[in-house]
């Protein structure tokens, strides 16, 4: 790969020093895991399953801690250090990126806001070359959704290759890939882990590789069916020193010829693991391992306001980029269908009351305000949730934070864009309505209100899409919120039968009253010059005191801050849900139910 930097950089060697694990199985009394996985090598863990190899990768990675006497340094910085969040890649087991984007932009897109100081032509450039190499070239136009179970995995794989980490992570990188694009692969490793920018330290949880693959590993780490670390080291020296280990034991023969039965060196030693005793044996001491390593590491303070990026702003930019992509060029007929169904609702809405609003009976509009109300305020609610929600249905979100974006940034990037939404569906809403009927106050006063409950019930979405942790939950959450709403609006029942205090949360409540002011005020001014004017001001009085619309309620303050408190959860609710490299982070998304590391 080519660099944008001149300066080679030292690499990140992981060093443990009795690292235990966090596993039911895990044995209290046996001592943790102590070894350096040098960088510059392409590491393999290797074990039965069950062993604990992702929980060790996971470790490592710094997705889950470990037991309070062991320690895990990243070039003696500890693992939720947020300097190290561009430069550790982790390729998980799933394929995890976003469906409407070329594989070229996925890929692009990743690397450009982890690489913030080259150039774009750079970085075009490695992520060709990185895709060729993974024989993906002729699949640099085709949208993600539409690739094999193999191709999603090379460019899962391709995701951090490109970003250039200094520590990539592999969780079994070769399942579901043929031979050949296995070799491929190995040989892009073996490119990438000495390069001309610094050393990369590679280390992969792989099964039951071939020969071939095997002896392009440098160095493993043999872990026991009891999570004990039987060997790490030079891999040309493993199966002698796992069957030096297994001989000292009386097996019987058909243990033996178990063993020795495969001609695949490395089957050898997954066979010979089986048997291996369980003594706490850390690792070989060769020239470049230690059996004691020296760890001096500073922990991270709980709270940091410093931030280690390079740029603040850039990741936003690259973000409302990629957002606008998605928006205008992938998803224009979701878009339009949406913009349509805002269309089709003032229009019905119009059509309703045509009839009523042409007598002048006053006694219909709070049934206007209603429906109004909760068929704006549904719709707003509904289409605000796929602003986070898909994100957070394909963990797109969490593999993101993991190592570039903030919450708050992804946060501030696609409401940035979610303008658009916020001004244009009152605006089409209002066109029909005002073509079927026309309210006695103005468009500008209409659109205000109808402006200001979009950014209450986006908010609400907003909050909901990343709160439920399932799709069809959140839509259902946001359909009786709406209905919710509406109901303890005040309008039936009135606020004076048991609702004084629940109307304050209700948007539907603010969305009435306001309008009803709006409309009552021209009612009033044009009654002394209209043939209705004793019967309006009748009718508006009734209509203020049935309702208690005269009441002091402040129905736009209301609304803001439902919109405000319901962006300020969704924050709040992003960063306990992102993976956001943070000592502070990763205890605060434990606070949150069925919270997991994926």
């Amino acid at each position: 790969l080519s660099q944008g930097h001149q300066k080679k950089e030292s690499g990140i060697d992981v060093t443990l020093k009795d690292a235990r694990l966090r596993l039911p199985s895990w044995d209290k009394k046996k001592s943790g895991f102590t070894c350096t996985i040098k960088s510059g090598k392409i590491n393999a863990i290797m074990g039965q399953s069950g062993c604990g190899k992702t929980s060790l990768l996971y470790a490592i990675q710094g997705r889950k801690d470990i037991q309070r006497k062991g320690l895990i340094s990243l070039a003696h910085r500890h693992p939720l250090e947020t300097f190290l969040s561009d430069k550790v890649g982790y390729v998980p087991q799933e394929d995890v990126m976003h469906s409407d984007l070329t594989v070229f932009e996925t890929v692009y897109f990743s690397a450009r806001a982890r690489r913030l100081t080259d150039e774009p032509r750079l970085i075009e450039n490695d992520v060709k070359f990185v895709l060729a190499k993974l024989d993906m070239s002729e699949k640099y136009e085709k949208i993600t959704e539409t690739l094999s179970g193999g191709e999603k995995k090379r460019v899962n794989i391709a995701i951090e290759i490109a970003a250039c980490p200094k520590l990539l992570l592999l969780d079994e990188p070769t399942s579901g890939l043929d031979s050949v694009i296995c070799d491929k692969l190995f040989d892009l490793l073996s490119i990438i882990k000495q390069n001309a920018f610094c050393p990369v330290n590679i280390i992969m949880i792989i099964h039951q590789p071939s020969f071939e693959l095997f002896q392009k590993i440098d160095h493993v780490i043999f872990l026991t069916p009891q999570c004990f670390l039987a060997y790490q080291g030079d891999r040309k020296q493993a199966l002698a020193h796992v069957h030096k280990s297994i001989r000292e034991m009386s097996l019987n023969e058909s243990d033996k010829l178990q063993v020795y039965k495969s001609l695949n060196e490395c089957d050898k030693c997954i066979y010979a693991l089986r048997f291996h005793p369980n003594n706490e044996h850390h690792s070989e001491h060769h020239n470049d391992t230690s059996n004691n390593p020296e760890i001096n590491i500073v922990e991270p303070p709980l709270i940091k306001l410093s931030i280690n990026r390079r740029s603040i702003f850039k990741p936003i930019f690259f973000l409302i980029h990629r957002t606008l992509v998605q928006m205008c060029m992938r998803n224009y007929a979701t878009e339009s269908i949406y913009g349509f169904a805002f269309f089709i609702l003032g229009l019905t809405i119009g059509k309703l009351f045509k009839n009523q609003t042409q007598l002048c009976d006053i006694k219909t509009l709070p049934s206007i305000y209603f429906l109004i109300s909760f068929g704006f305020g549904m719709a707003a609610c509904i289409s605000s949730l796929r602003l986070f929600g898909i994100e957070m249905a394909d963990k797109t979100f969490i593999r993101e934070s993991r190592n570039y974006y903030h919450p708050f940034q992804y946060w501030l990037a696609k409401t940035i864009v979610d303008l658009i939404h916020l001004f244009s569906y009152p605006l089409l809403f209002l066109t029909m309505l005002y073509i079927e009927i026309e309210p006695r106050s103005t468009f500008g006063q209409y659109y205000g209100i109808l402006l200001v409950t979009a950014f209450a019930c986006t908010g609400i979405g907003q909050f909901v899409s990343v709160a439920c942790q399932r799709t069809e939950n959140s839509y259902l959450a946001a359909t009786l919120i709406a209905l919710i709403s509406c109901l303890i609006s005040g309008f039936n029942p009135t606020k004076r039968e048991k609702l004084n205090s629940l109307v304050f949360f209700s948007f539907s409540r603010h969305i009435q009253r306001q309008l009803f002011i709006y409309d009552m005020d021209r009612y009033i001014q044009t009654s002394t010059t209209s043939n209705y004017g004793s019967v309006w001001s009748t009718q508006v009085e009734y209509l203020r005191e049935y309702y208690s619309f005269n009441d002091v309620e402040n129905s736009v303050g209301w609304l803001l801050g439902i919109g405000i408190i319901s962006r300020l959860l969704t924050i709040i609710f992003l960063y306990g849900r992102s993976e956001y490299r943070s000592k502070l982070r990763f205890y605060f998304s434990k606070l949150f139910i069925g919270y997991q590391a994926r």
